[in-house]
């Protein structure tokens, strides 16, 4: 037997952040309502607001492996004035500051 005990993460306050794109992991395959797709997540680190215990803020984005102007990837590289052409390093986002607004 197992004990499972509920995980609860604080998250970013609502509004405009400064943010660090400080990872990318590759998810893999994972079934949608549109079949099985290839996945990544990005991973935002808040620059400019901690957890109540000093840690610093993440906040995440997945996307489909598939670069094309109106893919999640696509219109994120777009926003960041990055041309990615044919094919995409996604490990040259890692460093990457930004500004991201969150919402709940």
């Amino acid at each position: 037997m197992a004990i499972v005990s509920k995980r609860t993460f604080e998250l970013p306050s609502e509004g405009l952040h400064l943010a660090q794109i400080t990872r990318v992991d590759d998810v893999g395959q994972v079934e949608t309502s549109f079949g099985v797709k290839e996945k990544i997540r990005i991973i935002f680190t808040m620059l400019d607001e901690k957890s109540k215990d000093g840690t610093p803020l993440d906040a995440m984005i997945s996307a489909n492996k598939v670069l094309g102007e109106k893919s999640t990837l696509g219109k994120l590289l777009a926003e960041l004035k990055i041309a990615a052409g044919d094919t995409f390093d996604t490990d040259e986002l890692i460093g990457l500051k930004t500004q991201v607004i969150i919402s709940h």
